[in-house]
C-alpha cells in the first residue's frame, strides 16, 4: 500500500520552506492573487528559512519564474520573514504540510487542478490506494429518515467500507454528514471547505472537532485543503472547489440524487473524461430522480457492485416503528367532542407558533442530530409538528435570545389567532424558511400573566434608548426593510415556559389538519384547533406551508429496472 510519506520527506527543508512561503503569501490576499500563490509555493526552490539571505534568494528566483517581478515590494521584506518563520515552525509542530500534487492531480491532467496546493494534516496512515467519494446535490434543509438520498448513502458506505475503500469526504452538508456519520471510526480523508482547522491555531481546531464530535474521528482522518489561510472564498465556489477536491483525490465515485447540469453532474463528466469510474446511482422518488434518470440515459455505466442483493440491503434498511413519526401515514380521524372548529368560539390566548428546526434541536450535538436521523428515530425530521411534539412531551417551551435586544433569553407570543394567521406568513429569503407556521400552542391571556409575560414595545431605534434596562428584552423595532413588526402584537416571557405549571383547560394546541390532532389529542390530552377547518385559506391544497401529511414515505432504495438500465 502506498501511502503519503512514500511521495514526500515528511519533515524536511523542502517542508518547512513551502510552509514558510504558504504563510507568507498568505498575509497579503488582497495583493496577490490565488493562482500567483500556488506558483509561487509550488515552484520556489528548497531553502534555508533561518538564513535571510537564502530567503531572498529564493524569493528573487521564484517570482522571476512566474513571472512577477513587480511582487518584490511586498515579499522581500524581513519583518514578514519573522513572522511567517513561526507560523511555519507552529504548523509543522502540528503536522501540517503539502499535499504531494501527484496524489490528486495526476502528470498528464491539464487545468485549473493541477496548478493548486492542497495543504494536508492527521493520520498520514488512513492514506490508500484505494479511495472513494460518494457525491449528492444539494438537498432540503428539512431532511426526513426515509429520504431517498439517505437510504442510498445507508447502503452504499458499508458496502464500500467492506471493500477496504479508504472514504473521501467533507462536512458541513447533508450528504458528506451522512456519510461521515455512518463511516465513523474507520478512516477517513476529509476535505475542508475553508483553510485546514489545524491552521487556525488550537482553539480553531478544538470549535471544528467540536462542531463535528461524533462524525468525525480526527485519530482516524487526514484533513486537507486547497484554501489558504485567510482567504474569503464566496460561499458557492467554496463549496463547488471543495466537491472538485473530494473527486480528484478519489480513485472511483458514486453520485447519488444528482441534478442535470449540476455542480455533481460536471464533477462526473470531468472525472470519467480522465478515466475515474463515475458511476450514477439512482435513488427513486428523490429530489432530482428524474434529472437523474435523464443522466443515465445519456451515459452507459459499470456497476457490477451494485448488482447483486441491493434491493433486499435496502428494504431491511426501511424505517418501522409502531411509534409516531412524522413520516408515519395516519388512518382518517373520527369526530372527537375535544377539537376546536371554525364554529367555535375561542377564548381570550396568546399563541407560541413553531417553525420546522433544521438540523440539530437546542441541546443536541450534530453528531446525535444525524444518528437520529439515520436510525429513523421519531420526530427527527425537525418538522414544526415536530418541534410542537417535543415542546409537549418535554412539557417546556425553551427560551431563545435570537434576534432579542440585550441577548436576554425569552419564549415569545402573539395575540394573533390561528384564524388569521396567514396574516403573518411570508417567506423570510434572508433565513430561507417562512415566517410562521400553522403549529403551535395557546395558553389563556391570564395564566401567561401571571407567568410574567407581557407586551412588546414597539418603536424606532432612536425610541431604544429610552426603554430601563430591565424592560430591554420587551422592545422591538416596529418596522425594518419595509416589514411592520407591530402586526405581530407580540407578547414576551423571560425564560423558559415549564407547561406542567399550566392547568391543560388552559392550553390549546394549533394543528395544520385534522389527523395531527388525533395524535396530539391521544398522546397529550389538548384541546386541538385545526388551522385549515378555520378558514379555506389553509386548506392543505391552498396553504403556502407544506404538511408533513402530504410527504409520503413511498418505496426507496435501488430498484431492479433502475439497474438493468445501467448495464
Amino acid at each position: 500500500m502506498s501511502s503519503i510519506r512514500d511521495h514526500f520527506s515528511y519533515g524536511g527543508e523542502r517542508h518547512l520552506s513551502s510552509l514558510f512561503l504558504l504563510s507568507l503569501v498568505s498575509t497579503k490576499n488582497k495583493i496577490i492573487e490565488d493562482q500567483v500563490k500556488w506558483a509561487v509555493i509550488k515552484y520556489a526552490p528548497d531553502f534555508n528559512i533561518y538564513k535571510h539571505s537564502n530567503i531572498r534568494e529564493a524569493l528573487l528566483e521564484t517570482l522571476s519564474k512566474v513571472k512577477r517581478p513587480d511582487l518584490e515590494p511586498f515579499l522581500i521584506r524581513e519583518q514578514l520573514w519573522e513572522k511567517a518563520l513561526l507560523a511555519a515552525e507552529k504548523w509543522a509542530a502540528d503536522g501540517v504540510f503539502i499535499l504531494p500534487a501527484q496524489l490528486y492531480a495526476p502528470p498528464d491532467l491539464e487545468g485549473d487542478m493541477c496548478k493548486r496546493v492542497v495543504v494536508a494534516a492527521g493520520n498520514l496512515d488512513v492514506w490508500s490506494n484505494h479511495r472513494t467519494a460518494i457525491l449528492c446535490s444539494r438537498q432540503p434543509r428539512t431532511i426526513s429518515p426515509n429520504a431517498p438520498f439517505l437510504q442510498t448513502i445507508r447502503y452504499l458506505v458499508p458496502t464500500c467500507m467492506q471493500k477496504g475503500r479508504t472514504i473521501v469526504s467533507s462536512h458541513g452538508t447533508a450528504g458528506y454528514n451522512a456519510v461521515n456519520t455512518i463511516a465513523y471510526g474507520t478512516p477517513l480523508v476529509i476535505v475542508c471547505s475553508g483553510a485546514l482547522p489545524h491552521m487556525n491555531g488550537r482553539t480553531g481546531l478544538n470549535k471544528f472537532l467540536s462542531i463535528y464530535e461524533g462524525l468525525i474521528d480526527p485519530t482516524l482522518s487526514i484533513f486537507v485543503s486547497e484554501v489558504l489561510p485567510g482567504t474569503n472564498v464566496p460561499h458557492k465556489h467554496a463549496m463547488k472547489d471543495r466537491d472538485r477536491l473530494v473527486a480528484a483525490l478519489a480513485t472511483e465515485i458514486y453520485a447519488v440524487d444528482i441534478r442535470l447540469g449540476g455542480n455533481v453532474h460536471s464533477i462526473v463528466c470531468e472525472a470519467r473524461s480522465r478515466g475515474v469510474p463515475a458511476i450514477v446511482v439512482p435513488a427513486p422518488n428523490a429530489s432530482y430522480s428524474h434529472q437523474t434518470n435523464k443522466i443515465l440515459k445519456m451515459t452507459t455505466l459499470s456497476i457490477s457492485m451494485l448488482r447483486n442483493g441491493v434491493k433486499s440491503e435496502l428494504q431491511s434498511c426501511y424505517i418501522t416503528t409502531n411509534e409516531y413519526s412524522s413520516e408515519t401515514p395516519l388512518d382518517a380521524p373520527s369526530a372527537d367532542n375535544h377539537l376546536i372548529t371554525g364554529n367555535s368560539k375561542m377564548p381570550s390566548y396568546l399563541y407560541h407558533y413553531t417553525r420546522s428546526c433544521p438540523g440539530p434541536w437546542p441541546g443536541q450535538t450534530l453528531g446525535e442530530y444525524w444518528r437520529a436521523l439515520l436510525q429513523g428515530t421519531p420526530n427527527s425530521t425537525h418538522t414544526a409538528f415536530d418541534t410542537l411534539y417535543r415542546i409537549l412531551d418535554e412539557r417546556l417551551v425553551r427560551p431563545s435570545n435570537r434576534f432579542i435586544r440585550g441577548k436576554e433569553r425569552v419564549v415569545c407570543f402573539s395575540e394573533v389567532p390561528p384564524s388569521r394567521l396567514s396574516t403573518l406568513a411570508r417567506w423570510r429569503k434572508g433565513l430561507t424558511r417562512w415566517s410562521v407556521e400553522p403549529y403551535g400552542l395557546g395558553i389563556a391571556t391570564v395564566t401567561l400573566w401571571n407567568l410574567g409575560a407581557r407586551p412588546v414595545q414597539y418603536g424606532s431605534q432612536e425610541d431604544f434608548a429610552d426603554v430601563p434596562l430591565g424592560q430591554r428584552h420587551l422592545f422591538q423595532i416596529q418596522r425594518s426593510r419595509n416589514l411592520p413588526w407591530d402586526v405581530e402584537r407580540e407578547w414576551r416571557v423571560r425564560g423558559s415556559v415549564d407547561l406542567s405549571l399550566v392547568p391543560s383547560q388552559s392550553i390549546i394546541i394549533v394543528v395544520a389538519v385534522r389527523e395531527e390532532s388525533e395524535i396530539i389529542q391521544s398522546k397529550f390530552g389538548y384541546r386541538c384547533v385545526v388551522v385549515s377547518e378555520l378558514n379555506d385559506t389553509f386548506h392543505p391544497k391552498k396553504s403556502p406551508w407544506p404538511s408533513k401529511l402530504e410527504a409520503s414515505p413511498g418505496q426507496f432504495g435501488l430498484g431492479e429496472r433502475a439497474l438493468e438500465n445501467q448495464q
